[in-house]
């Protein structure tokens, strides 16, 4: 806790010099980061259609990060364009520290059921009732996949878009299908 305190700490001292990986060398190139892997398939599925219907955008998923990775990664500044975490206190850490976008006044948020935002905003460590975090993925013991698009990305908008697309009825099915299919 105390390391994700100072990664926290070190990253509001370098907010104003966030830029995106330098993984990335396109201009139109996002990256996804999913905390799951065992979403990584059916993320690369959807990615697959998205960059499908979308010929100048190329959205790719980030090789699986341990979370010492990641916070290497966010300390460098290299903050990816679209995140997939769970709804814990590296959500309410990373949220904390400014990383994530304000998605409160995209039209999809309005199809999300109340209890799940009001889920969602009692994780922001600012205690505002704004949605930083898209809860996409959600148990009983709480919210586990929130969708996050980078407050700093050069490609903020079409990271909201892509997490438009994700909340779609079919796509969203299609994650939940496999999320819960036991063998």
């Amino acid at each position: 806790l105390w390391i994700m305190s100072v990664i926290v700490m070190l990253m509001g001292l370098m907010s104003g010099c966030q830029k995106t990986s330098e993984i990335s060398t396109e201009d139109n190139e996002l990256q996804l980061y999913a905390a799951d892997e065992g979403s990584y398939a059916i993320l690369q599925l959807l990615v697959s259609e998205f960059n499908g219907t979308h010929p100048k955008t190329v959205v790719k998923i980030v090789p699986p990060l341990s979370v010492a990775e990641l916070e290497t990664q966010l300390v460098k500044g290299e903050v990816p364009d679209i995140m997939a975490i769970a709804g814990d206190n590296q959500y309410r850490e990373l949220q904390g520290a400014g990383l994530f976008a304000d998605l409160t006044d995209k039209e999809y948020v309005q199809y999300i059921k109340e209890p799940y935002l009001q889920e969602a905003s009692s994780l922001n460590q600012d205690e505002v009732e704004a949605v930083y975090g898209i809860p996409y993925s959600i148990s009983p013991s709480g919210i586990e996949v929130m969708l996050t698009a980078a407050a700093d990305s050069p490609h903020r908008a079409t990271a909201e878009e892509f997490i438009g697309f994700m909340l779609e009825g079919e796509n969203a099915q299609m994650y939940i299908d496999d999320q819960f299919t036991f063998s």
